[in-house]
C-alpha cells in the first residue's frame, strides 16, 4: 500500500515535469519565426540619412558631413549628401530630392531655413526624421541650438582688447560679411544681426570705434579683392572681421603681402576651421582671433541623435559649445 502510494506521487511529479517542459518550449516553426523577428528588427536599424548643406567649398559644411556619416555609418546607415553650392534653387531642389530618395532622416543646414517650410514638413508627412542647424527653420523634429549672441559677445571682447593694447579707443574698422548674410531671413543674416547688435554695444558705444566699411563675400578670392578695396578707402582700418575662417585666412594674406603685421591690423574670423587654427597657432599672422565651433564633435551628436531617434523614437537636441581662440590657446585646438 505504502509502495503504490510513493509510486502515485512519483508519477504525478512526472507528468508536470513533462508539461511544464511542452509549455516552455518552441516548435521549430516558432523558433524560425523569432529568429526572422530579430532578422527584421536588424534590418529596420539601416536605411538611408541624406545631408543637406550649403556648400561643398567650405570645411565647416564638410565637417558636418564626415562627422555624421561616420556616426551613422557604424550603425548601419548609408549616407546621401545634396550640396547647394550656395543657391537657394539648388537647395530646394536638393532637398526635394532627398525626400524622394528614400533618407530616414534628413540634416537640414541651409542657406534659407524658412523656405524649406513646406518641404519639411512634406517629409515629416511621409514619416521622415529632420534635425536643422537653424531656429529658423519651421517644421523640424529636433534642432542644433546655436547661440549667436554668445559668439558675437566672445569675438568682440577679443577686438576689445585688441583696442585697449595696441589700435587705440576711436580706431577704424570693417566687417566682411558672408553674401547670403544680407537676408535677415538666412542662417547668416541672423548671425550678422547679432554681430551687429554687440559690436555697435561693445565697440562703437565702449570702445569709440567707428565702423567705416561693410562689404560682402562670397568665397576667399573675393574677400581678398574687398580687402583691396577696403585698404584702397581706408588705409588707417585697424580692425576687420569676417563672418567666416575661409575669409578671415585670405584677408590676413592680403595684408602681410603688403608688409602690414599682427601688431598693426587685427583680422577676426568665426566658426574656428582647422586651416585658420593653424594659422593663430603660428602667432606670426594679423589673424589673431577666432570663435571654435566643434563641429566635428558637434556632427557627431547629431548622428547619435539620429540612431537614437530611430531606435526609440526620442528625438533630441544638440546644443553647440563655443570657445574663443587665440594664440594662448589655439594649439590645443590644431588636429595632430
Amino acid at each position: 500500500m505504502r509502495l503504490k502510494k510513493w509510486m502515485g506521487i512519483i508519477l504525478s511529479a512526472a507528468m508536470l515535469l513533462a508539461l511544464l517542459t511542452g509549455c516552455s518550449s518552441k516548435s521549430p516553426a516558432e523558433a524560425d519565426s523569432g529568429s526572422k523577428q530579430s532578422s527584421e528588427s536588424k534590418e529596420k536599424t539601416g536605411g538611408t540619412v541624406g545631408i543637406l548643406i550649403v556648400t561643398s567649398g567650405s570645411q565647416w559644411c564638410n565637417d558636418i558631413v564626415d562627422s555624421v556619416t561616420e556616426a551613422v555609418k557604424g550603425e548601419g546607415y548609408d549616407v546621401v549628401v545634396s550640396d547647394s553650392q550656395v543657391s537657394v534653387d539648388n537647395e530646394l531642389s536638393g532637398m526635394e530630392n532627398l525626400i524622394n530618395s528614400g533618407c530616414k532622416a534628413i540634416v537640414v543646414n541651409a542657406m534659407n531655413p524658412a523656405g524649406l517650410s513646406d518641404l519639411c514638413k512634406q517629409a515629416q508627412e511621409k514619416g521622415i526624421y529632420i534635425i536643422g542647424w537653424s531656429d529658423l527653420l519651421v517644421n523640424y523634429d529636433a534642432l542644433v541650438e546655436e547661440n549667436p549672441k554668445e559668439e558675437a559677445e566672445l569675438i568682440a571682447d577679443a577686438m576689445a582688447d585688441f583696442v585697449d593694447e595696441s589700435a587705440g579707443e576711436g580706431s577704424e574698422m570693417a566687417a566682411i560679411w558672408l553674401s547670403d548674410s544680407a537676408n535677415p531671413d538666412t542662417t547668416a543674416g541672423v548671425f550678422k544681426e547679432a554681430l551687429e547688435a554687440e559690436f555697435e554695444e561693445t565697440l562703437v558705444k565702449g570702445k569709440g570705434v567707428n565702423l567705416v566699411n561693410s562689404q560682402y563675400a562670397t568665397d576667399s578670392t573675393k574677400a581678398m579683392d574687398v580687402t583691396e578695396a577696403i585698404l584702397a578707402a581706408n588705409p588707417n582700418v585697424k580692425l576687420i572681421f569676417c563672418q567666416s575662417d575661409e575669409m578671415g585666412v585670405a584677408v590676413a594674406q592680403t595684408l602681410e603681402a603688403k608688409g602690414i603685421g599682427k601688431d598693426e591690423v587685427m583680422v577676426c574670423g568665426l566658426d574656428g576651421s582647422e586651416e585658420a587654427l593653424n594659422v593663430i597657432a603660428g602667432n606670426n599672422s594679423t589673424l589673431r582671433s577666432t570663435v571654435y565651433a566643434n563641429t566635428k564633435l558637434i556632427g557627431q551628436k547629431v548622428g547619435e541623435a539620429i540612431c537614437k531617434y530611430m531606435t526609440d523614437n526620442t528625438a533630441e537636441n544638440v546644443i553647440a559649445e563655443y570657445v574663443l581662440i587665440n594664440s594662448d590657446n589655439a594649439s590645443e585646438y590644431v588636429t595632430q
